[in-house]
């Protein structure tokens, strides 16, 4: 005797014969792919002209991803700290103004020339942008004049970011750039998550020289070369300025 079959029973069976692979294309790509969700990163470091209580120091804040898109509501929060203790807050230099689309800010109301033990700058995407129009167009600057917001040659600096794509992190030491040969390189203490690569260090001649000189030597490490880096493990890199500004490219370390 056959047994009847309802029409429920059937629907439900149907509905488990369904390919995971039809249900898998019909997903939005960004419920698998987290990496296109952009993560703050440091891309770029710059030192210019210092002196015994300050280094001219600025931070380039850039975005990682694997879209080279950025969509509306995105937030990406870069946090400045110090073991040193307290900071001033720098320069917030940006070319988003005038558009709108996005805008970088200081959190809880700081701004420059402030003092504080944690710095925290804000991202907010108010509409979709190209990542090329977004990332490493925005400076962290602290001044080279005593008087203005400054770090001091050898502080530690330490950088966390996070946005739901993930979190990164860097720390390094500011190296001493007076325009003599008692200097202190740029040091390299760590980097975390999403901060793959050390990021390129930028320098200018220092006390505005050109040539041979502005290098100050070219021994790599302290009481050497100004323009020296130093990474984890002891490996150093140096330039040799011929005129301008030179940068040692990213490096994997």
């Amino acid at each position: 005797m056959t047994t009847p079959v309802s029409r429920r029973t059937v629907a439900k069976g149907a509905a488990w014969a369904i390919p995971a692979s039809v249900i898998a294309a019909s997903a939005p790509a960004y419920a698998v792919s987290p990496s296109n969700t952009p993560v703050g990163v440091i891309c770029r470091l710059f030192f210019g002209d210092g002196g015994v209580n300050a280094q001219r120091t600025a931070l380039h804040l850039g975005l990682k991803s694997d879209s080279d898109t950025v969509p509306a509501g995105t937030v990406v929060k870069w946090t400045i700290t110090s073991p040193s203790g307290s900071l001033q807050v720098p320069q917030l230099n940006n070319s988003s103004g005038s558009t709108g689309a996005w805008t970088m800010s200081y959190e809880d109301g700081l701004s420059t020339g402030d003092t504080a033990s944690s710095i925290t700058v804000v991202l907010t995407v108010n509409q979709e942008v190209k990542l090329s129009e977004i990332s490493c167009v925005t400076t962290m600057l602290w001044s080279d004049s005593p008087s203005d917001p400054n770090v001091r040659p050898g502080t530690q600096i330490n950088v966390s970011t996070s946005s739901k794509g993930g979190t990164a992190g860097l720390s390094f030491k500011v190296p001493t750039r007076k325009g003599t040969r008692n200097t202190t390189p740029t040091t390299f203490l760590d980097k975390k998550g999403q901060q793959t690569t050390y990021p390129p260090v930028r320098y200018s001649a220092v006390g505005g020289q050109t040539g041979n000189q502005s290098s100050q030597g070219f021994n790599c490490g302290p009481g050497g070369n100004n323009t020296s880096t130093v990474y984890p493990g002891g490996i150093c890199k140096n330039l040799r300025f011929r005129n301008g500004q030179e940068e040692l490219p990213e490096f994997a370390g």
